[in-house]
């Protein structure tokens, strides 16, 4: 996940950065964010970024102007959170459907739901492109058990079947770990909404299946689990 947070008051671009590698800490996940104190600088690099944190007011371009711009581009593909320090704007945010408002001064635990809740919505459509046998297939996480590395190819073990891709486990890890998804071993990555039970040995998911657990990774997963359960509830 890629995200651009775009303010023209540098204390508010210092605040966020330090809220988002906490985040990152404390979920043990890695988010890629750039910060930009004008929209001038974002406007042509909208593409590379899923979600925004924008001003709502900014010296060069107003934030909302900005979020239309981003809806009659891309659709609603993209997420925004607006941060302002005015509440008289929330109507119209409702208009480009933005996915949180926040007000100044920013809270870092309503920042860490706008982040729990954004990831959560957006694995509920997240597909992934893989390439099987030369051609392009795209798979819905949400039909995805676990994945199994062997050799140089990657099984993605479905509701039905499987399919061999051609990607590393590592590069599948950093994509998937912000979408649900946890390394238990150094040849398994798991969703963690198939999970039915686990312990430092087994995991069991909801199709019956085990898969062995590293007993190093037992605790950074128990963490992981308990958090998206957490999302899946709120």
């Amino acid at each position: 996940m890629r995200i651009a947070v775009c303010d023209d008051d540098k204390q508010t671009l210092s605040l966020l950065s330090g809220i988002i590698e906490d985040y990152m800490q404390e979920n043990d996940i890695r988010i890629s964010y750039d910060i930009f104190s004008c929209g001038e600088e974002l406007v042509d690099k909208i593409a590379e970024y899923d979600l925004f944190f924008l001003d709502c007011k900014m010296s060069d371009i107003d934030g909302l102007d900005f979020a239309r711009l981003i809806r009659r581009e891309f659709g609603y593909e993209k997420g925004i959170v607006f941060i302002t320090a005015y509440s008289d704007f929330v109507y119209e945010a409702f208009e480009v459907r933005t996915h949180r408002y926040l007000l100044k001064p920013i809270q870092p635990e309503k920042v860490f739901e706008a982040l729990d809740n954004y990831i959560a919505s957006t694995y509920m459509e997240k597909k992934l492109l893989v390439k099987v046998d030369g051609r392009n297939d795209i798979i819905s996480l949400k039909d995805v058990y676990y994945m199994e590395v062997s050799r140089k190819d990657v099984y993605i073990y479905l509701k039905e079947g499987f399919v061999v891709c051609h990607r590393t486990i590592t590069s599948l890890e950093k994509e998937l770990t912000p979408l649900g998804f946890y390394r238990i071993h150094r040849s398994y990555l798991v969703n963690a909404d198939k999970v039915k039970s686990f312990d430092k040995r087994i995991v069991l998911l909801d199709n019956g299946e085990k898969i062995f657990m590293s007993p190093q990774k037992y605790n950074g997963f128990c963490k992981h689990y308990l958090k998206r359960m957490n999302m899946k509830i709120t």
